[in-house]
């Protein structure tokens, strides 16, 4: 049977830890809720969904990755104007940067954004303004790095040369048909970067590249389609 005395005790205990200043159980909040962005990254040079790329919002540790269908999620706990973007070596091989869209973020909202590489013809009329656009060339870009250290190479010369063979007379007895060697050069910038504009597909490029007057092979290859073509160089400093 309960000893009657019992629910006295009770509520003297409480009423004592009270007057003794010990803490008290505050309710927790609910949680808040999260601020979403989510979309798509779409590689316009292919026309199909870029997957694996690391999509971020600026100015904080917030990322994540798009998904085979190129599709992403993003939460955030705060409210604000955020810059959205995303790297990828796609965007590398085009030799180009995307600086992101902008949006408003809020508790509770999702807002959609569609993130994309740019078609070929802004990617040539970035790298290669002069060009035009109905003629669509080969352009090769890349960056002369230090062998030893993975450092960007500035001021470095990066030639490209190709022959070309065609009727350039007449002889007798027939055409004069000769071959000749063409080419142009350029110098990387202070991050080592170089392109050269205006290349022709289908031909065999030879690529040379150095510091002082002697340039040393650094590459063959051919331009299958207008695609920016990436080629990088590793050149000893010395």
């Amino acid at each position: 049977m309960p000893h009657p005395t019992l629910p006295a005790l009770g509520a003297a205990l409480v009423f004592t830890g009270a007057a003794a200043g010990l803490p008290l159980l505050q309710p927790v909040p609910p949680p808040q809720p999260q601020a979403v962005v989510a979309g798509t990254v779409w590689d316009s040079t292919s026309a199909a969904p870029l997957a694996d790329a690391r999509v971020f919002l600026a100015g904080t540790a917030d990322t994540v990755r798009s998904d085979p269908d190129g599709s992403f999620r993003l939460e955030h706990p705060l409210e604000g104007r955020y810059r959205v973007g995303f790297e990828h070596p796609r965007l590398d091989s085009l030799g180009i940067d995307v600086s992101g869209w902008v949006v408003e973020l809020r508790r509770g909202e999702r807002t959609e954004v569609l993130l994309a590489v740019p078609s070929l013809a802004t990617v040539t009329r970035i790298l290669c303004p002069e060009t035009a656009l109905d003629s669509l060339p080969g352009i090769v870009v890349g960056r002369v790095r230090d062998r030893a250290t993975g450092e960007g190479l500035a001021r470095v010369r990066v030639a490209l040369t190709w022959t070309r063979t065609g009727v350039y007379g007449t002889a007798r007895g027939g055409a004069d048909v000769r071959s000749r060697t063409e080419g142009t050069e350029v110098t990387t910038d202070e991050r080592g970067r170089y392109r050269v504009c205006e290349v022709p597909l289908r031909q065999v490029l030879v690529v040379r590249a150095g510091l002082g007057e002697r340039l040393a092979p650094a590459g063959r290859f051919q331009l299958r389609d207008s695609l920016p073509r990436l080629h990088d160089v590793a050149l000893d400093r010395k």
